[in-house]
């Protein structure tokens, strides 16, 4: 049975955040309906796998912790293991080698079945690498597999891509084999990102942006977003921090308003002016999103 009252926590703690109106969307529909499926006594109808896209860094770590929290909130699937959910990025298997892959993903979900028979939860899957090859047997056994196990499961499978053919393609084929809904995040641009700054950080803890710090801020905001070592929500709630922290531990300012000349005696500019333009590459991660609801 559907726990209404922990779901609907759940379900305002989600309306809440800032950013993600296209995640918030699909949690409104899928609220609806859940909630028509208690009143009018619908039989328990599963709810559909995801397909998530989104610019690396995007948030997807962040709103599959949030899509499980809701879940479990309301019991609206089983969940058995030592853990709710968790993240698998599958590496690529060339054909003329053993789909090793597979075997491993199979492991993951027994050593997170703990000393229960099996898993029981949310998989936030990876497939980036195989965005190229879901033509291929490997990809169908894969999606052969996940099928199998869909009485177990609810995959949130993820890629790192805006293209939308590449997006398009990849949700035909795994909607060949399972239920599946397509989420495309689109990622702040340098003002809403600012805004993020300001709101989260900044005027929260009592501190106000002058015009020239904003623009400077801005101006740091985009070179970020372009650097090889961007890593989305990360490193702007990086900047945010050392802004901050910066400030408090300043003593040369009469009010809480942050000039753009604070800013620069503190480094601020020249520390990521250099990050942005660092040459070196970050590690492929899932995602960030904001810390908290």
């Amino acid at each position: 049975m559907i726990n209404i009252e922990n779901m609907i926590k759940c379900y305002n703690a989600i309306m809440e955040l800032s950013l993600a109106p296209e995640f918030k969307d699909v949690i409104k529909h899928q609220h609806r309906a859940l909630l028509n499926m208690e009143e009018h006594s619908v039989s328990k109808v599963s709810v559909p796998n995801y397909l998530i896209s989104a610019k690396r860094g995007g948030g997807i770590t962040t709103l599959v912790r949030l899509l499980t929290e809701y879940l479990y909130a309301g019991r609206v699937i089983d969940f058995c293991g030592t853990a709710k959910s968790f993240e698998f990025e599958l590496d690529y298997n060339p054909p003329h080698m053993f789909f090793s892959e597979l075997g491993r993903l199979d492991s993951t979900l027994a050593s997170y079945a703990g000393f229960n028979r099996f898993f029981k939860g949310v998989v936030c899957l990876n497939i980036e690498k195989w965005v190229d090859h879901i033509e291929g047997d490997y990809f169908f056994s894969l999606m052969d597999y996940i099928s199998t196990n869909a009485d177990k499961l609810l995959v949130v499978f993820s890629v790192h891509t805006e293209v939308e053919d590449v997006i398009d393609r990849v949700e035909a084929k795994i909607a060949s084999h399972l239920r599946v809904e397509s989420l495309k995040l689109r990622f702040p641009d340098s003002r809403e990102l600012l805004d993020l700054i300001e709101t989260r950080y900044l005027i929260s803890n009592g501190f106000t942006l002058s015009k020239d710090a904003k623009a400077l801020v801005l101006k740091i905001i985009a070179e970020l977003t372009v650097s090889k070592s961007f890593r989305g929500y990360r490193t702007i709630s990086q900047l945010a921090e050392d802004i901050l922290f910066s400030m408090l531990k300043s003593d040369d300012y009469s009010s809480m308003k942050i000039t753009a000349k604070m800013l620069t005696c503190h480094g601020i500019d020249t520390t990521y002016s250099r990050r942005a333009k660092a040459q070196g590459g970050s590690k492929k991660i899932i995602g960030f999103m904001e810390r908290s609801v």
